[in-house]
């Protein structure tokens, strides 16, 4: 496939659409149609066509859909269109209309196009809309055309989601007893509202939100979004205020996400990137009704490497946040800090694997009785996407992560909670039917669910994925993931120091067990065409190649291939969520354990 580029042309377009003069324009373009001659109608189609395609290529699904569903109008026949309108709703927030279009495709003739698998596609969808038994079908199906060898790692992820569909056949049985209310349009908007965060005593919330009110009020091409601004609101009469921006101190042009508030509400953290790089924690305080400029936390907290989510205990001695520093089990971890007597923050301590697991584990909120934990995972016993998750202290050691549940979970993403200190009311962010735009603001109320025992919210909450159970010595089998990625700047392809100390960890790995064998997969964003991106991800892979032999392991050890946008991780969006996407991976490919080989995974 050629490289696409966005032209003026695409962008002109675009703006036709997506201007805030929408409606006036587009009947003013339906009524110059309606005059056109026929040759000059497909004229104008074929333009359309082209723009729709660019953006479609390049990872743009919001603006291909509106182009798309334009051409629906006077090309309801064909099979492409129908199908790419079924996976631009599948890579947004309307999900659940994937479904009717990929039938409609499927049916005109369509059933693979642009590297997408109709089954994938199918199956995503159909897990996505908690319809789990459909979903393991179509994902069996896709499976089936994978190759052992040379896919073993998308099997591998395949394999994930069709435990996410068991367990959610599972937790859908086992219904909480809660109540779910859709916050109005004093908090949520049309664009994506997410990261809930409400004060002790109920009185304020604060939020993420890309509205178009956002600080630079620039609309991002590359991300398709304008930038994410912190936004609070407050309770008066048992109603919300209009959610408005928090002081121009604490929001910039880049993005900023609320991430706790102090148990006295004078301090708020933040996690927000300088100059639109990686991301750290930062800190607020109060001044009157205003908030200073945010401050980093020190080191020790925050490091070379992306910390994201915080909180802070009751008592103020102890910081809960999660990074994906060296020593985590795989993608984001989460850790504790104890505050030492010069006021800075300790040496992190990993959270173990009761907590953590080898996928992504975020977003922690410490309870105000000090001992209960609620975090989001893609590990543990996850239904599908990001799942809310509790444990409790117990004599001194973590509790096994329980599932919150449904409807509180569901196949999509639930990436953070956030509780009064009461514990009768708790706030998260998902996109479900009723959402107004992308992701909203949903308020939770509780009814005997908090006087259940930990151990009888979800049964067998830990035995569909034993192999979250690292860091004791575990048997590596054939197509497992090794826990160390090496990560790469935005579109680079050179290898940094951080990149280069987890690499050498899996070569020090193989010289330990000389008989392994590993594919070592190259991945890229989400924005870009599929062959740039491929392209990218090809010469990632080669390049961490190219360092592991330099360090003395042999080349017929090594299996190298580039996976484009083919794994991207669909929970994250916005600029800083491709940074998760920007790595590579190493993944066992033969079964060098055999003998007995016990390999440590840290």
């Amino acid at each position: 496939m050629k490289t696409i580029t966005i032209t003026a042309k695409t962008i002109a377009i675009s703006l036709l659409f997506f201007s805030t003069v929408y409606l006036a324009q587009a009947q003013s373009l339906n009524n110059q149609t309606a005059a056109l001659m026929p040759e000059e109608e497909a004229e104008d189609t074929e333009d359309l066509t082209s723009c729709a395609s660019d953006f479609y290529v390049s990872g743009l699904y919001k603006n291909a859909l509106h182009l798309y569903l334009d051409l629906e109008k006077t090309t309801p026949e064909n099979s492409l269109v129908i199908f790419r309108i079924g996976v631009c709703y599948l890579k947004t927030a309307n999900r659940q209309k994937a479904i009717a279009y990929l039938k409609r495709a499927t049916e005109l003739g369509v059933e693979n196009e642009d590297f997408i698998d109709a089954n994938y596609c199918f199956a995503r969808a159909y897990h996505l809309s908690n319809e789990f038994d459909e979903a393991i079908k179509y994902y069996r199906l896709y499976i089936q055309k994978l190759h052992k060898e040379k896919d073993i790692r998308e099997i591998a992820t395949i394999e994930h989601f069709v435990t996410m569909c068991e367990n959610g056949k599972k937790l859908v049985k086992q219904p909480v007893d809660v109540k779910i209310q859709h916050l109005d349009g004093n908090i949520n908007s049309s664009f994506s509202d997410v990261y809930p965060v409400v004060s002790n005593d109920g009185s304020e919330l604060f939020l993420a939100s890309r509205r178009h009110t956002s600080t630079s009020g620039k609309f991002d091409k590359l991300t398709d979004e304008y930038n994410e601004d912190i936004f609070f609101a407050e309770s008066r009469d048992s109603n919300w205020t209009i959610a408005i921006s928090i002081s121009n101190g604490a929001n910039t042009i880049y993005d900023e996400v609320p991430l706790s508030v102090s148990p006295n509400g004078k301090q708020l953290y933040i996690y927000k990137s300088e100059k639109g790089a990686s991301f750290d924690i930062w800190s607020c305080l109060r001044k009157d009704t205003l908030w200073t400029a945010p401050d980093k936390l020190k080191h020790a907290v925050n490091s070379a490497d992306f910390e994201t989510g915080c909180s802070i205990s009751p008592d103020g001695k102890r910081i809960y946040f999660c990074s994906d520093r060296m020593d985590s089990y795989g993608g984001m971890d989460i850790y504790c800090s104890q505050l030492l007597p010069d006021s800075s923050w300790g040496e992190p301590i990993n959270m173990g694997p009761n907590i953590n697991t080898r996928y992504n584990d975020e977003c922690p909120h410490i309870a105000a009785d000090g001992k209960t934990l609620y975090f989001s995972s893609l590990g543990h016993n996850s239904m599908g996407g990001l799942d809310l998750f509790v444990s409790k202290l117990e004599n001194g050691k973590w509790s096994p992560a329980q599932n919150m549940g449904y409807p509180i979970n569901s196949a999509s993403d639930e990436a953070s909670i956030s509780f009064t200190a009461d514990m009768k009311y708790a706030f998260f962010s998902a996109a479900r039917e009723d959402s107004y735009g992308d992701e909203d603001i949903y308020k939770i109320t509780f009814g005997d669910y908090h006087q259940l025992d930990m151990t009888s919210l979800v049964a067998e909450n830990t035995a569909s994925d034993t192999s979250d159970a690292a860091p004791s010595p575990s048997l590596l089998h054939k197509g497992d993931v090794l826990y160390y990625k090496a990560d790469f700047d935005f579109h680079s392809t050179t290898m940094h120091e951080h990149a280069r100390q987890k690499t050498m960890k899996v070569v020090e790995l193989m010289k330990k067990y000389p008989d392994m064998k590993l594919l070592v997969c190259g991945h890229a964003g989400a924005f870009g065409s599929e062959a740039a991106q491929l392209k990218i991800s090809e010469a990632r892979a080669k390049a961490v190649v190219d360092y592991m032999t330099a360090n003395g392991i042999t080349t017929d050890r090594l299996v190298s291939k580039g996976y484009g946008k083919a794994h991207i991780v669909e929970h994250t969006t916005g600029r800083h969520g491709t940074l998760k996407n920007r790595n590579v991976e190493f993944v066992i490919i033969n079964d060098f354990n055999k003998i007995g080989a016990v390999v440590e995974s840290k």
